[in-house]
């Protein structure tokens, strides 16, 4: 027997997510998503102005630059706080980079409430001379050792694009690399299959052949090429036994090993 009740649309909502499996629980967040996080998997713009406040005080190094290189300008000497509304950022005084490695304090933050992305560090250097330093150049020139593979680049080509901005003596950091480079096979090989992987991963079939060469790939050591009727077939062999294989200037296999 059937009895029909009346159903609010709210019931009926919460029914169509337990039917549908949703992730969402009784207050209205998913359980699958870390806290301070949208559902994009992007912070929320206040759990942004949390961490940029929490960064007064803090402490960190920027590097002198390597044999060769130049300076880079992060750091904006003005007598006035950067504007927010100018984009991209713009230091209305100059613009320079640190020629000695050198500690320095972040002493306020500058909040840009619609874009914590776009707001202004104000620090000071242990010698007493202070600066500003955009969010954006701070998080894109933090050191991170997996950003470049010393396997594939060298330990120079490495260092020298890894960052600028220390979390410790930049000095004592690098040495501790070149050394786990020189001393670390293992390490090495971990880094060559990482990078194994991430190659890998630009790759999708269909691709021409001009999209390949554009890539991380590059040209091939070797290239075997047949002619059968209409249709073009070509043989890519890179090193350690990788192969791409081509048909009519469009990639429809690909052969990977190990190195």
């Amino acid at each position: 027997m059937w009895v029909r009740l009346p159903l609010s649309s709210a019931t009926l909502f919460s029914l169509f997510l337990i039917l549908a499996g949703s992730p969402l629980n009784a207050w209205g967040a998913s359980s699958s998503v870390q806290p301070g996080y949208e559902f994009s998997g992007s912070p929320k713009p206040e759990y942004l102005l949390e961490e940029l406040r929490a960064q007064t005080g803090r402490k960190y190094w920027v590097r002198k630059p390597e044999p060769g290189q130049s300076p880079k300008d992060l750091f904006c000497d003005s007598k006035e706080s950067p504007p927010f509304k100018e984009k991209p950022l713009a230091c209305p005084g100059e613009s320079y980079g640190a020629k000695a490695s050198e500690q320095f304090t972040i002493e306020d933050v500058l909040i840009d409430k619609f874009n914590p992305d776009y707001s202004w560090l104000k620090i000071r250097f242990e010698s007493g001379k202070t600066a500003y330093l955009s969010v954006q150049d701070f998080k894109e020139n933090r050191y991170a050792e997996g950003k470049i593979s010393t396997a594939l680049y060298g330990i120079d080509f490495a260092i020298n694009n890894s960052g600028w901005i220390f979390d410790e003596y930049p000095a004592s950091v690098l040495d501790r690399r070149r050394a786990q480079a020189r001393n670390d096979p293992k390490r090495e090989q971990e880094q060559l299959e990482k990078e194994r992987v991430m190659r890998l991963s630009i790759l999708h079939i269909g691709m021409t052949t001009q999209q390949v060469l554009n890539s991380s790939w590059g040209r091939p050591d070797a290239v075997n090429t047949t002619i059968e009727g209409p249709r073009r077939l070509e043989q890519w062999i890179y090193g350690a036994g990788n192969t791409l294989y081509f048909e009519n200037d469009r990639l429809h296999s690909i052969q990977a090993f190990k190195r």
